[in-house]
């Protein structure tokens, strides 16, 4: 369920963005074995990666809003942390939620990061390895990086 419109139009986003990508990618599949002509190969793998980012976009906001409500829980638990220890009563069960807290928000970060590097693989797609941002280097780099994060989540 969601919490607000925005919310709803950043699901839509994302996952509606996500699904074109693998629906189209279909498709491609279909143009490599030679059931759909050649021609339509060029266009529909950029309606692929036009989906793609998309999805990457709606994902990285929801992504970010995730993390400001973790940020905002961190606060508030940061806050009965510091009223506890004025009053010299103990905090275990805060300091374990502020533990997982800080676990959720690093994972969230490294993820948001991951979406961004696929993101410019993407970008690179789109613009048909044109650009600064498509040299094979910082291509294999963002690669390099979100397959770096794959194994730490």
């Amino acid at each position: 369920r969601w919490e607000s419109n925005q919310e709803l139009v950043l699901i839509l986003i994302a996952y509606g963005g996500e699904g074109l990508y693998y629906f189209v990618e279909q498709f491609i599949w279909l143009t490599k074995s030679g059931l759909i002509d050649a021609k339509y190969s060029k266009l529909l793998q950029k309606i692929s990666a036009w989906a793609e980012l998309v999805g990457y976009v709606g994902s990285v906001s929801m992504k970010v809003r995730d993390l400001r409500k973790l940020r905002d829980e961190e606060t508030c638990v940061a806050s009965t942390i510091e009223i506890s220890v004025s009053r010299g009563l103990g905090c275990d069960v805060e300091d374990e939620k502020m533990k997982m807290i800080k676990e959720k928000k690093t994972l969230k970060v490294l993820s948001i990061l991951q979406d961004l590097a696929d993101g410019l693989m993407t970008i690179s797609d789109i613009g048909d390895c044109k650009g600064v941002l498509s040299a094979p280097s910082v291509v294999s780099s963002a690669g390099l990086f979100s397959a770096i994060v794959s194994t730490h989540k």
